[in-house]
């Protein structure tokens, strides 16, 4: 069983490795997403599904207002032919009232006939964005295949390292590893340094015999004397 000095490098190792792996995947995706062509043609399909939507809304306000002058027309037409108005000059003003009616509401539905056709149209070109989305993903993917490669391979390299932490985290102490967390934070990503010759392997300063000693065995924590790391026989 490693020491938990070389258990806790063996950790940062794997650690690090999954980090850069992942800030790979992430730029991989960045330049995935960001073809020019796709955004391109996302964003016109984004308009055009805004449009759309713009028209189908236009087409609801408009039958429902048809549909309410419908009502009113009937309505008044009713009490025209009810026999109940008896004064000429309503009677005038509602005839007139009818009229004005009829023609709004002649004037949307030939507003309603423009629009249905535009509707129409906006959704034969919804379908040929689509289509042509769909084409520049393709291309994209095929164009991109060994980036794409990258990213699946990267996948597997983190799972490996993910799996190898995960067994050698089974020797290290709970208190131990958020020590060495809090440490990793202070000292950009390096917890711990591997001893060379009697030097801190990334300080570079030289560490007394004794400690030097102790970190071979590997019994206990031992920190450079310099920059606070822990030092690991490797």
């Amino acid at each position: 069983m490693p020491s938990l000095p070389s258990a806790l490098y063996t950790v940062q190792k794997l650690e690090i490795a999954v980090d850069k792996a992942r800030a790979r995947i992430e730029t991989i995706e960045e330049q995935l997403a960001n073809d020019e062509v796709v955004v391109a043609r996302r964003n016109a399909l984004d308009k055009i599904i805004k449009d759309y939507h713009h028209t189908q809304t236009t087409i609801t306000d408009l039958e429902l207002e048809i549909s309410s002058l419908a009502q009113k027309i009937k309505e008044v037409n009713e009490l025209l032919y009810s026999g109940k108005l008896k004064n000429p000059k309503e009677l005038t003003e509602r005839q007139e009232e009818v009229e004005s009616l009829q023609r709004r509401h002649k004037t949307l539905e030939s507003r309603l006939m423009t629009v249905l056709t535009e509707s129409e149209e906006k959704n034969k070109q919804r379908e040929a964005a689509e289509e042509a989305l769909s084409e520049a993903v393709t291309n994209q993917k095929q164009e991109n295949i060994d980036l794409i490669a990258e990213k699946e391979s990267l996948q597997e390299q983190i799972a490996d390292n993910l799996r190898k932490r995960k067994s050698t985290m089974k020797s290290i102490p709970d208190r131990e590893y958020k020590n060495y967390r809090l440490l990793r934070k202070r000292k950009n990503g390096h917890a711990v340094a591997p001893l060379k010759g009697n030097a801190c392997g990334l300080c570079g300063v030289s560490q007394t015999t004794s400690s030097v000693q102790d970190i071979q065995e590997g019994k206990s924590i031992i920190y450079c004397e310099n920059c606070g790391r822990i030092l690991a026989s490797v």
